[in-house]
C-alpha cells in the first residue's frame, strides 16, 4: 500500500486534538520535537523510536494542548528506528490472504546474521510439498530495501519449480496493495519502503497526517538473529554493507542470467526451460544455471530423464550441490521410489547440519522420515530424532 495523507478508508480518526499514541513534546535548541517510542508500525515491525519536527514554531508557545495540538499539522521526520523479529515476520506471512492465495504456507521464519530463513509448504494440483528458502535484505536507492529470495529448495516432487514457488510468495506478499504499490521483479526480487509502511500504519489511523519524509535516508540497515533494524534520518544514506559470500554468487548469476528469469517469471516452464538450455549452450553449466534448470526439468515428467543426467553429472563434479539432490529426489518419488528419494534427501539434510543451515535440515529430514516410515522404520529414527 503506498502511504496517503489521510485516514484508512473504514476507519474513524480519534477526536481532533488528542493524543492516543503518545507522543511527548519537547524544545530542541529552540525546535518543537514530537517523540514516541514502541509502537507497532502496521502489523509487521515495531517502531521503536519516532521523532518529527514541528516546523515555523513560533516563541512565545502556548504548551497548552501538549502534543495533541500538533495532530493536523505537517512535521517533518527527525528519526525513525524500525525493528522487525522473526515472530512478527512469521505472523505477517502466515495470515496474510495472498500469500494462501497462491498455495503458500508459512510455517516457520528464523533470523541470523544477513538473512532470513522461511520455511512452510506449497501445494499445486492436489500434492503439498515442503520447502524452505532465504531472503536476504540488501539497501536499495536512499530509502527502501530490496527483498532477494534465493536458495528456494522443494523437498518433494511438486508440478512446481522452486523459483516460481518464491515468486508466488513474494506476489502474495503485496497482493491487494494497488498499482501504485511494490512490484515483484525477476523471479525473486521485491523492493519495498518500510519507512513509508510503518508510519501509515502508525499515524492515520490514529487521525494524526503524516510527516514529511522527502529529505529521510536510510542511516542502518542489520539484519541478526535478534531482528531486522532499520533507521532513517536526514544526511546522506549509510554505506552499502558487505553481502554474504552465498548471496554474491545468487546476485552475479540473477544479474547475468536475468533474461532468463524473466521467460520462467511468465509461468510457462517450457519457455524457461527452452532459455536455460540457450543460455547454457553458450555459457556451459554455470551454477545459477544448473540449479534452475534442474527444477524446471525436475518439475515435469517430460523432464526426468534430463534432470536425472544432469542432477548426476553435477553431482560428479560437486557432491554437495543440494539442486541436484533434490531434484534427484523429486524424480525417483514421482517414480513410485520413495526409499531411495529418502536416501537423497537424508544427504540433503547431513550437508546442511554441516553449513549449519537448520532450517533445511530439518525439513530434509522429516521429508525423508516420512518416505521412511511406512516402509523402512528403522531408517526412519535417527531422522526423527533430528526433527
Amino acid at each position: 500500500m503506498s502511504p496517503v495523507d489521510s485516514t484508512p478508508a473504514g476507519s474513524a480518526p480519534p477526536p481532533s486534538g488528542t493524543n492516543p499514541l503518545g507522543f511527548s513534546l519537547s524544545f530542541v535548541a529552540g525546535t518543537g520535537v514530537l517523540a514516541l517510542r514502541d509502537r507497532p508500525g502496521g502489523s509487521l515491525c515495531l517502531c521503536e523510536h519516532l521523532e518529527l519536527e514541528i516546523p515555523d514554531l513560533t516563541f512565545p508557545f502556548d504548551v497548552s494542548g501538549g502534543a495533541g495540538k500538533f495532530q493536523h499539522r505537517r512535521s517533518r521526520l527527525r528519526r525513525a528506528r524500525l525493528r522487525i523479529g522473526a515472530a512478527e515476520m512469521a505472523g505477517f506471512l502466515a495470515t496474510r490472504p495472498g500469500v494462501r492465495a497462491q498455495g503458500i504456507e508459512i510455517t516457520d521464519v528464523r533470523l541470523r546474521d544477513g538473512c532470513a530463513e522461511v520455511g512452510g509448504t506449497a501445494r499445486r494440483s492436489g500434492a503439498t510439498v515442503a520447502f524452505t528458502a532465504r531472503a536476504y535484505l540488501v539497501p536499495a536507492g536512499e530509502r527502501a530495501v530490496r527483498v532477494s529470495l534465493a536458495d528456494v529448495r522443494v523437498y518433494g516432487f511438486l508440478p512446481w519449480p522452486a523459483g516460481l514457488i518464491g515468486r508466488a510468495l513474494l506476489l502474495g506478499c503485496i497482493a491487494g496493495q494497488g498499482d501504485d504499490g511494490p512490484r515483484v521483479r525477476g523471479i525473486g526480487d521485491l523492493e519495498v519502503d518500510p519507512l513509508d509502511e510503518a508510519l501509515f500504519g502508525v499515524m492515520p489511523p490514529a487521525g494524526w497526517r503524516l510527516p514529511d519524509v522527502a529529505h529521510a535516508r536510510r542511516r542502518a540497515l542489520e539484519v541478526a538473529a535478534t531482528g531486522v533494524v532499520l533507521d532513517y534520518g536526514p544526511g546522506e544514506p549509510a554505506p552499502t554493507p558487505p553481502v554474504p559470500v552465498r548471496f554474491a554468487a545468487r546476485e552475479e548469476g540473477a544479474r547475468r542470467f536475468a533474461a532468463v528469469d524473466e521467460e520462467l517469471a511468465t509461468g510457462s516452464l517450457e519457455a524457461g526451460r527452452r532459455a536455460c538450455v540457450a543460455a547454457v549452450q553458450r555459457d556451459g553449466e554455470q551454477p545459477y544455471l544448473v540449479e534452475r534448470l534442474l527444477e524446471i526439468l525436475a518439475a515435469t515428467p517430460a523432464g526426468f530423464d534430463s534432470a536425472t543426467d544432469l542432477a548426476g553429472r553435477t553431482l560428479a563434479g560437486r557432491p554437495d550441490a543440494t539442486a541436484a539432490l533434490l531434484a534427484q529426489a523429486a524424480v525417483l518419488l514421482a517414480r513410485g521410489q520413495p526409499a531411495e528419494a529418502a536416501t537423497h534427501l537424508q544427504r540433503v539434510s547431513h550437508l546442511a547440519v554441516a553449513a549449519g543451515d537448520e532450517l533445511e535440515a530439518v525439513a530434509g529430514a522429516r521429508a525423508a522420515a516420512d518416505l521412511l516410515v511406512g516402509g523402512v522404520p528403522a531408517g526412519a529414527a535417527p531422522l526423527l530424532e533430528r526433527i
